[in-house]
C-alpha cells in the first residue's frame, strides 16, 4: 500500500527489480501511472488499486485483487504523520497507521494460510523511540509495532518484517533524510538474510 510515491514507490521499483509483478496501491492516478511505467520497463507487469486506505471500498478492493492473483510478499507501507493535529486529524492517523494495517496484515496472514508468503510493515523510528513533539503519531506507530509483535507469538507460519526508519528524504525539497531507495534496498536484504526488524537510525 500507499506504492506510488517515497518509501513505497521505492519498494515497489525494488521489487520489480527482483522480479515481482507488481500491484499498486495509492490515491494519485497520475502517480500510479508513472511508476506503471518505470516497472513496465522493468519487464514486469503492473495492477492497481485507486483509493485512500481509510475508506473501506479502497481495502475491499486491494483484498479482491489480492484474492484473484497469486502474491508472494505484501507490503503495507501506507502511513501519515500530521503535526500538531486535530481530534479529527488523530483518528485519521489512527485510522490510516493503524487499523488500515491490522485490517490487510490480518487479511494476508488468512490469504498465505502458512504457505510461506512474507509480509513486510513500513513502521518508523518513531514506533520505537519516545518523542516529546508527536506523541499522537507515536501512539500509532508503537501500535503497530505491539500489534506485529504480538502476531509473531502466535506462530502463524507467515514471516512479517518491521521497518523501522528514521528521517526519510521523500520530495525533493527536503534538506535531509536518507533516500527512498536506501530504504528499499535494506528491506530487501533483510527479505534475503532472514531479519525481521529493520532498524535505519
Amino acid at each position: 500500500t500507499g506504492s506510488t510515491r517515497g518509501i513505497g514507490r521505492a519498494l515497489a521499483v525494488r521489487a520489480a527489480e527482483e522480479g515481482f509483478d507488481i500491484i499498486l496501491h495509492g490515491r494519485d492516478g497520475d502517480a500510479a501511472e508513472e511508476i506503471e511505467k518505470e516497472i513496465s520497463r522493468l519487464g514486469r507487469k503492473t495492477k492497481k488499486v485507486l483509493g485512500d486506505i481509510t475508506d473501506k471500498r479502497t481495502i475491499t478492493k486491494i483484498k479482491e485483487c489480492a484474492s484473484s492473483n497469486q502474491i508472494g510478499l505484501y507490503i503495507g507501507n501506507a502511513g501519515i504523520d500530521i503535526p500538531n493535529p486535530s481530534t479529527k486529524e488523530i483518528r485519521r492517523m489512527v485510522e490510516t497507521n493503524l487499523l488500515a494495517n491490522i485490517e490487510l496484515i490480518n487479511f494476508f496472514v488468512r490469504y498465505f494460510g502458512g504457505r510461506g508468503g512474507i509480509i513486510g510493515v513500513t513502521n518508523s523510528l518513531s514506533g520505537l523511540d519516545p518523542q516529546r513533539k508527536r506523541p499522537e503519531y507515536c501512539a500509532s506507530k508503537w501500535g503497530l509495532r505491539g500489534f506485529v509483535n504480538s502476531l509473531r507469538e502466535r506462530e502463524t507460519g507467515v514471516r512479517i518484517i518491521s521497518l523501522y526508519p528514521g528521517r526519510v528524504k521523500t520530495k525533493e525539497w527536503h534538506e535531509s533524510g536518507m533516500p527512498p531507495e536506501f530504504v528499499a534496498e535494506k528491506f530487501f536484504e533483510a527479505y534475503k538474510s532472514g531479519a525481521d526488524d529493520v532498524i535505519l537510525r
